[in-house]
């Protein structure tokens, strides 16, 4: 027998990457990415900076608050997908006919908002996870190199505060910007 070894559950742990979905906000987004570079694969931040109140010498913390919140997506797509190129941008749009896809882009300051949504199989229990951004814009620009690997598109969002979900339902405070949940086999 080893030492040190805590009680765990193996249905509680997952490995592997996901498939992240984009459609219009105010709707489950339907829509999937694509390939998505798996070494990268996805991650889901989520952000919050603490501020503090301090009374007495030595000063000692008396109150903890949040003075900022966030969610972050990121994941770097791997196919030449020029609808997702745009989504990705926020401001840029595409045009296609029989022989020329485009993307152009410049000019244009209000980036569109859209929904996203990871799911992940959970191998070892046949669980699915489900992370749920209800709006999110891009985080700015992109950078591709061209070189002997897979080329890939990084692809990095950030939550925007939404007062209801996808259905329209009403969120309460402190789930106006995203959901986890977890389906039970």
């Amino acid at each position: 027998m080893g030492y040190n070894v805590p009680t765990y559950d193996t249905d509680n742990m997952s490995f592997g990457p996901g498939i992240v979905r984009i459609g219009a906000v105010g709707a489950t987004p339907t829509t999937d990415v694509g390939a998505i570079d798996a070494d990268q694969g996805i991650t889901v931040e989520v952000q919050q900076s603490m501020g503090e109140v301090r009374q007495g010498n030595p000063a000692m913390k008396i109150l903890g608050f949040a003075q900022t919140q966030g969610a972050k997506l990121s994941f770097n797509g791997i196919e030449w997908d020029y609808d997702r190129l745009a989504e990705g941008l926020g401001t840029a749009t595409t045009s296609a006919d029989a022989s020329v896809e485009t993307v152009v882009f410049g000019g244009d300051p209000t980036p569109t908002e859209y929904a996203l949504q990871v799911e992940h199989q959970m191998a070892q229990s046949g669980h699915t996870a489900y992370f749920d951004m209800w709006a999110m814009i891009p985080e700015g620009g992109m950078s591709l190199v061209l070189n002997q690997d897979v080329h890939a598109f990084p692809n990095a969002w950030e939550a925007v505060y939404k007062t209801t979900n996808w259905a329209g339902a009403s969120l309460a405070v402190g789930a106006r910007l995203w959901r986890q949940r977890r389906l039970i086999a």
